[in-house]
């Protein structure tokens, strides 16, 4: 999935099964990148793949939002932003890198696909999921590595550094910094949108850079996240300030 699907995807997206809905015209902050025409491109492409719906209001104002396939595809790329409880068993599936493959060097391409699961790191060549091996990294390591890695279970702590501590040393504590500095200047800009009811073109492209921070931080957040550290912030909580902002400008320019 190209950086500007989950881009468009995610603002779209909602931590309930209401469809939350924003205007075209908020595509110059989310894809700053593209062109005007490259973002109807993007558009009419997720309509044909069903993932987006696009709406003609009588006002003639159009917004987008996200369809069941849509969320669907964002919880299959992205395993934290699904509303489903996550297995909170005592249980951990470990991946141990053993010996890379031409085809794959360095196992470049697998650290990709269990990070982007969901797995974190905690050594070098050693990874964690919380709770079961996801499906589509069970599929890939069956079909492309079963003699290259060693896959267990952990069902127990004996003694040593506790977990939480662990994971406090690794990647997860990045994205929970992330997450805390984007949603302190996504409270910033809603503040002075409520005094001053708009938003300059300056503003507009912090909230731009926003959403690539966001992004950011979600290819590398966990469902550990939620089970270690319970009282940070999460991407559930990012997502509707970034709506709210993004609804606010419906018809900003980025010129």
């Amino acid at each position: 999935m190209k950086k500007t699907t989950r881009k468009l995807l995610l603002c779209l997206s909602s931590s309930t099964r209401d469809n939350s809905q924003i205007p075209s015209d908020a595509m110059a902050m989310i894809c700053p990148e593209l062109s005007y025409s490259g973002q109807i491109s993007l558009i009419r492409l997720l309509q044909e793949r069903g993932w987006i719906l696009s709406l003609q209001h009588p006002d003639k104002r159009t917004t987008l939002s996200l369809t069941t396939l849509g969320r669907a595809a964002l919880e299959r790329e992205f395993p934290v932003l699904s509303t489903a409880k996550h297995d909170e068993s005592k249980v951990w599936t470990a991946i141990l890198f053993c010996q890379s493959s031409k085809q794959d060097p360095q196992f470049r391409n697998l650290r990709r696909t269990v990070l982007e699961a969901g797995a974190v790191s905690v050594s070098r060549g050693m990874y964690l999921f919380a709770g079961s091996l996801p499906p589509r990294v069970e599929e890939v390591v069956v079909k492309l590595y079963k003699q290259q890695v060693s896959v267990f279970v952990i069902s127990q702590w004996l003694f040593g550094k506790d977990p939480g501590n662990l994971f406090s040393d690794s990647g997860l504590t990045q994205v929970i910094s992330a997450y805390s500095g984007v949603s302190k200047e996504l409270d910033e800009l809603l503040n002075i949108y409520d005094s001053e009811k708009s938003l300059n073109n300056k503003r507009m492209k912090q909230i731009s850079t926003l959403i690539d921070r966001t992004l950011a931080a979600l290819l590398e957040d966990s469902p550990l996240v939620r089970r270690f550290f319970p009282d940070s912030i999460t991407i559930h909580s990012l997502v509707p300030k970034i709506q709210h902002l993004l609804q606010t400008n419906p018809h900003a320019s980025m010129l």
